[in-house]
């Protein structure tokens, strides 16, 4: 039931994501799995990276998506200040803009769907203190977040 809502609600971002096409997206060099558990810190300062295996040819709203959906996933108020310092070093075209968001709310629904279908596999008596149980709570916790929050549009 958790996920049924956001099943229906990521047919119409489907939709806005096949509008997309006819965009203009610069290709570039991108990590494909960049999120904060890929980014090394000390203290606000990054020291590194890891894990290159999905590095490919795409959209930096991707990366950028995912980034910033996993260190801030509901303050998107600080995504602007981010998206600004990025846009410094290398210039983002308004389309990637709007990708990074549309990016940000498919992938959630798309991860929170596989994470639910783990949990379904695990008979719903996954050990809530394993990290595919945490993952999976985060993700439905963050999706109806989301939902309510009017960021779904």
């Amino acid at each position: 039931a958790r996920t049924r809502r956001a099943a229906r609600r990521a047919e119409s971002w489907l939709a806005e994501l096949s509008a997309g096409v006819d965009w203009r997206i610069p290709m570039r060099v991108c990590v494909g799995d960049l999120h904060r558990e890929h980014v090394l810190f000390v203290g606000a300062a990054v020291t590194g990276m890891i894990d290159f295996e999905a590095i490919c040819l795409d959209s930096v709203a991707r990366d950028l998506a995912r980034l910033l959906g996993s260190l801030a996933p509901l303050e998107r108020n600080r995504w602007p200040a981010a998206l600004e310092a990025f846009d410094r070093v290398i210039s983002l075209t308004p389309d990637e803009g709007r990708l990074i968001d549309l990016f940000d709310r498919t992938g959630l629904v798309v991860a929170t769907l596989r994470w639910s279908e783990w949990h379904r596999r695990a008979g719903g008596e996954a050990n809530s203190a394993s990290r595919g149980y945490q993952r999976w709570s985060e993700l439905v916790d963050r999706l109806e977040r989301v939902l309510e929050s009017g960021l779904a549009t």
